[in-house]
């Protein structure tokens, strides 16, 4: 009965972000949250994107090459301990982690934190910056609840002549199996042919008790 009932809500999570008959994806509005006060740098893309700083050294933590490492190889540049990337957030989750920087109000699916734009959209924002970042961060909220928002991003990076410009980087909570519920063999087969695309999962717990504290389904 709690699976029926998780799926239920996962569900409602992603009808809540996705419009499949436009293909349109709800991006929360970092302009004037609560999430821009602890950024560095002011939003950027009209308000709908950030800039990220990777650092590969934090005080008092492990090393942490992603996506640092993979980016500079796939693009053929030079290995960095700092690296900028254009962050773009999806405005829904399906998990309510206790150490989610990103405030609740970014990920309600809410259109009054929020706009319905299409992955080409969001392409024409990031090359409207002009900031010289090389490395797009799809992100939320979760982006695994609508798998179709990294592949049209392929897509529009492609017809942009930016496929070999640019870096793809998506998180993945591991809490849904949506890309193969919802993408046809063949947009899969695309997926994972595309040249310059890299995701991280991230384990919540290490058994369904951690899990759940973690990610708050209890």
């Amino acid at each position: 009965m709690k699976n029926i009932k998780f799926k239920e809500s996962f569900n409602n999570c992603r009808a809540s972000i996705y419009k499949p008959e436009t293909r349109q994806f709800l991006l929360s509005r970092i302009a004037g949250s609560e999430q821009e006060k602890d950024m560095s740098v002011p939003s950027n893309c009209d308000g709908y994107g950030r800039i990220h700083h990777f650092r590969r050294n934090v005080d008092k933590w492990v090393q942490d090459p992603l996506p640092n490492d993979p980016a500079c190889k796939a693009l053929e540049i030079p290995y960095t301990d700092l690296l900028e990337a254009q962050v773009f957030q999806l405005a829904s989750c399906n998990v309510h982690c206790w150490y989610c920087f990103v405030p609740d109000e970014l990920k309600r699916g809410r259109i009054v934190n929020a706009k319905w734009l299409t992955a080409e959209q969001m392409v024409e924002l990031y090359k409207k910056s002009d900031t010289g970042i090389r490395v797009i961060d799809l992100s939320g909220g979760n982006p695994e609840l609508v798998p179709e928002w990294t592949l049209d991003t392929m897509k529009a990076l492609e017809r942009n002549e930016l496929q070999n410009k640019v870096y793809l980087w998506t998180d993945d909570t591991l809490t849904t199996d949506y890309a193969f519920e919802h993408l046809s063999k063949d947009e899969l087969s695309y997926m994972t042919s595309y040249k310059n695309f890299g995701k991280v999962g991230c384990f919540k717990g290490f058994d369904a008790h951690s899990f759940a504290f973690n990610g708050k389904l209890e």
